[in-house]
């Protein structure tokens, strides 16, 4: 899906800063417009298409194409939208199913604010990875409150970081493209570094010089903006995703202002994340939907788009495996343990879906990988077996400190899970 080349990054980021005005809000809702009505323009008829619903019917139509009774599936953060989904519009035709890192359907088929409470645990998250360095020696992760002059812990020290770029950020001219690394950006790198544990020592590491005055490690990781080969690479995986959310989303009660939108952002900052309640809400509704509201309120939408929103308790052929992290930033262990409860509504115990709690940190079990975890997957897919009720599986390897070489998510290439 095509749309047009973009010169909308009024702001050097794609979300709207703190600083923001009124004016400069505008402008960018303006260019969110924009881009729904061009995506219309080049895509035609095959827009109102581009929805969850029909991309079941698609792997349904493939099920039926390969000769198998049942789809076999594992699906990640959005994929288990989609998974969950597929089951309940096709319960008899399940097979072996696994949902890792929940999107709770209510929040996504919900209206868009409803997508923020996927925050809930992301300061949890945050706390706990700082914590970890903490405890750590200085060699394992630079910022450890033991290597600290001032006493500072390394929560403090990224969050001083951050406030001190508002008033002076940092040059970076070292390499081809150079850069101002802004404040916003450094919060930029803290919210995606969460996402993978082996994200979290680069991103200490970057923090770390630039408390000393360095902007360049955070320039480098960053990511795409400062990258050479991707600023000349094109995509629409963006356009693709803001496209889908907007033909999924309930946007009924969304209708509002502007202003309003800003006030409704400042709310979430307020009561469910304070690290990135306004970067999600701007952000993921800008960077990923550009501006779902604005979009969504002049989006093209047909009444023969299909949507489905339940019930999610259909009665599956097979139970589905639902796997939740205990630091997920973006979809939290509580997003799992409620489809969990939703799936099973109205059976017996665990007839329908049973649940693993993976004790880990970052989107989804693969972010810290745990051998414990991938067992209990692959007895799953290959021989139908189900964890304990009450199972938690530890990561194998610590968040800062000696990498220990185990059995990684890697692993699965190398299973034939399907005969």
């Amino acid at each position: 899906m095509q749309t047009f080349t973009r010169d909308a990054n009024i702001f050097g980021v794609d979300f709207v800063p703190e600083s923001a005005t009124s004016e400069q809000i505008a402008v960018f809702a303006a260019y969110s417009e924009l881009t729904g009505q061009s995506c219309l323009k080049h895509s035609g008829e095959l827009l109102y298409y581009v929805a969850t619903a029909y991309v079941c019917r698609d792997m349904d139509e493939i099920r039926k194409a390969l000769g198998m009774k049942k789809l076999n599936y594992m699906g990640f953060s959005y994929g288990t939208a989609l998974g969950n989904t597929y089951a309940n519009m096709f319960p008899d035709n399940v097979g072996r199913m696994i949902l890792d890192g929940v999107v709770n359907p209510n929040h996504y088929y919900g209206d868009a604010f409803d997508f923020l409470k996927g925050l809930v645990d992301l300061d949890a998250t945050f706390e706990s990875i700082t914590n970890a360095c903490d405890q750590a020696t200085v060699e394992e992760c630079p910022l450890s409150k033991q290597g600290s002059k001032d006493g500072k812990t390394a929560s403090q020290t990224i969050h001083s970081v951050i406030e001190s770029l508002k008033s002076k950020p940092l040059i970076v001219n070292q390499t081809s493209i150079p850069a101002v690394i802004t404040s916003e950006m450094a919060s930029k790198v803290l919210f995606r570094s969460m996402y993978d544990s082996t994200r979290f020592l680069p991103m200490i590491q970057a923090f770390h010089e630039a408390s000393k005055g360095n902007g360049y490690p955070l320039s480098q990781v960053h990511l795409p903006s400062f990258n050479e080969t991707v600023l000349k690479a094109t995509t629409q995986i963006g356009d693709s995703f803001f496209a889908i959310l907007c033909s999924d989303t309930d946007i009924s009660s969304t209708k509002i202002s502007v202003d309003e939108w800003s006030n409704k952002v400042k709310h979430y900052e307020n009561t469910v994340s304070k690290l990135a309640g306004r970067q999600w809400g701007w952000m993921l509704l800008a960077w990923y939907t550009h501006l779902l509201l604005i979009v969504s309120r002049t989006w093209p939408r047909s009444p023969k788009t299909e949507h489905y929103k339940g019930p999610w308790n259909k009665k599956f052929s097979f139970p589905i495996m639902i796997v939740g992290n205990t630091f997920d930033p973006v979809t939290p262990l509580k997003s799992a343990k409620e489809l969990y409860q939703m799936m099973n509504e109205g059976y017996e115990g665990d007839s329908n879906a049973v649940l693993l709690h993976h004790n880990g940190h970052g989107h989804c079990s693969t972010a810290q990988p745990s051998e414990c975890t991938r067992k209990h997957q692959v007895d799953y897919m290959l021989r139908g077996l189900f964890p304990s009720k009450d199972a938690v599986c530890q990561p194998d390897n610590p968040l800062f400190g000696k990498i220990i070489d185990l059995l990684s998510m890697n692993q699965f290439k190398s299973f034939k899970f399907f005969d």
